[in-house]
């Protein structure tokens, strides 16, 4: 028998799992970047989409920032930004930090 502590909280099924929506989308989340000192509202990568990234970064079919355009074109909710603006940014520190926010977001999950 598993002693429950005082100190510690017992795990759930919502600790493990991102909130649904009616039609078994991920729900919007808002995450706060520290260093920006800014929320944004995403949406997690699902499990699927993380292998499917990590497939085309070992066979060399995506670039690094063609991933970030994409990550953010499909998860960044708020603020909405087009692929024609993230194209003439350029590689701006602001969507570097953006786009992992949303991957260490996710990665909670994940992991577990």
């Amino acid at each position: 028998m598993v002693e429950e502590s005082k100190n510690y909280l017992p795990l759930k099924a919502e600790d493990f799992l991102f909130e649904r929506d009616e039609n078994d989308n991920f729900k919007p989340q808002t995450v706060y970047i520290e260093e920006l000192k800014r929320s944004i509202v995403i949406t997690p990568i699902p499990q699927e989409e993380w292998v499917e990234m990590l497939n085309s970064n070992q066979e060399g079919t995506i670039t690094t920032s063609e991933q970030d355009i994409k990550i953010i074109e499909k998860h960044l909710i708020e603020p909405k930004l087009n692929v024609e603006e993230l194209k003439k940014a350029g590689k701006h520190i602001l969507i570097s930090k953006v786009v992992q926010a949303i991957l260490d977001f996710s990665a909670k999950t994940i992991e577990n």
